[in-house]
């Protein structure tokens, strides 16, 4: 390009002294064979290849600089283009390994011949590795998920991805592992879009033990360890609408409260007072124990329903005889006396029953029926059973 434009330049000064020559010694041309039209003809055309030469030569040199100008520019893009993608990466692998719990990202592949589209690991922090024991990213990625974890817990994973996939909405799972004899609870949350899938899997354990053990406190009194009255009403709730839908055939209500129970807390002391409440707690789980009641017989409720007086709620128990015969069971059981410290002392029950068998009767007004059917046993001469006359329900109550 440079010898272009050189050669433009000196055909240029040719015919300008072709010109000169031609004016200035018209003999000399002729002396040397040079006629006076070939001299016109060549102080023309030279200057003409000349301007022609240079002026190409020149754009190439132009479009020459420019594209080293571009090239020169891209060449100083490059590493900060490089040093920002570096930054990205930095910053999605501290944003892995800094989450809470395990993150991973899923590739969906396509169908092959050996069977449908499979789900494949493209990154995974530190902790899903130690969840799944896939091992190293870089050795594992791309292989699919439901190859590596033998309790099902990447086959778990998988088809929560599939799922996210298929509705494109986020989904939620919680499931339970076994791993080395211990139960684990893990909290699946996965977002899909396109052929990818985001996802996170926490550990939920300590979470529902914590949880387990909150409505366990709720639900039970501190003294005697029995469900309380919150619980015994929620209880009883659902046992009467399952009775009073067909679901069970109904169930019977204990109401105890305890004679002479006041005279021993004020005589003898608050705290033996409280060791005979939780006496009284532990012989009535015995005596389930010791009753022969039917296997058709559900699981009961044993409550303090407060102070000295206890209920319990049997599902299943309708029958007048077998209503009967399990409190003649307690009377008997709650007659022995009991060794408080260094006091012995005696306190017999006041039991009143009430059964429902359905008719959209309420679990209050069973437990209420109970509740006057114990005052009836106390003014009767305490330590006896009255089973309520007003028990409600769709069919009378079987001898």
């Amino acid at each position: 390009m440079r010898g272009l434009v050189f050669a433009g330049f000196l055909l240029l000064v040719a015919g300008h002294l072709v010109q000169a020559a031609t004016h200035v010694y018209p003999d000399l041309l002729i002396g040397h064979g040079i006629d006076t039209p070939t001299a016109t003809r060549a102080m023309l055309a030279l200057p003409a290849a000349g301007y022609f030469l240079l002026i190409v030569g020149a754009g190439m040199l132009s479009g020459a600089a420019r594209r080293s100008e571009t090239y020169e520019t891209a060449s100083s893009a490059i590493p900060a283009v490089m040093h920002r993608i570096t930054n990205l990466e930095l910053i999605y692998r501290l944003l892995m390994e800094s989450s809470m719990g395990a993150t991973f990202v899923l590739r969906r592949t396509q169908a092959g011949k050996d069977g449908p589209s499979a789900v494949q690991l493209m990154a995974g922090n530190r902790a899903f590795h130690e969840v799944v024991a896939l091992g190293a990213t870089r050795e594992r990625r791309g292989r699919a998920v439901d190859q590596q974890d033998p309790d099902g817990i990447s086959w778990w994973i998988e088809e929560t991805a599939r799922k996210a996939l298929a509705t494109k909405v986020p989904v939620r799972s919680e499931r339970a592992f076994t791993t080395q004899g211990h139960t684990r609870w893990y909290l699946l949350s996965v977002t899909g879009s396109g052929s990818y899938v985001a996802g996170s899997l926490v550990e939920t354990t300590q979470k529902r033990r914590e949880s387990s053990e909150r409505e366990a406190t709720a639900n039970t009194d501190p003294l005697t360890k029995l469900s309380n009255r919150r619980h015994l009403t929620t209880f009883i709730d659902t046992e009467a609408h399952r009775a009073s839908h067909g679901v069970s055939r109904g169930f019977a209500v204990y109401f105890f409260d305890f004679d002479g129970f006041k005279q021993i807390n004020d005589t003898l002391g608050h705290h033996v007072g409280d060791e005979l409440l939780k006496q009284i707690a532990a012989r009535l789980r015995e005596s389930f124990r010791h009753s022969n009641l039917a296997d058709s017989i559900g699981r009961p409720c044993i409550a303090r329903y407060g102070g000295d007086e206890y209920v319990i709620v049997v599902p299943g128990l309708t029958q007048r005889n077998e209503v009967e015969r399990l409190a003649e069971h307690f009377l008997g059981r709650l007659r022995a006396s009991y060794t408080i410290f260094e006091h012995s002392v005696v306190s017999t029950a006041s039991i009143g029953g009430a059964v429902c068998t359905g008719g959209g009767v309420a679990g209050h007004e069973v437990l209420t029926a109970a509740d006057k059917a114990m005052y009836e046993a106390k003014q009767s001469g305490k330590d006896r059973f009255q089973l309520s006359d007003n028990t409600a329900g769709r069919e009378e109550l079987a001898a």
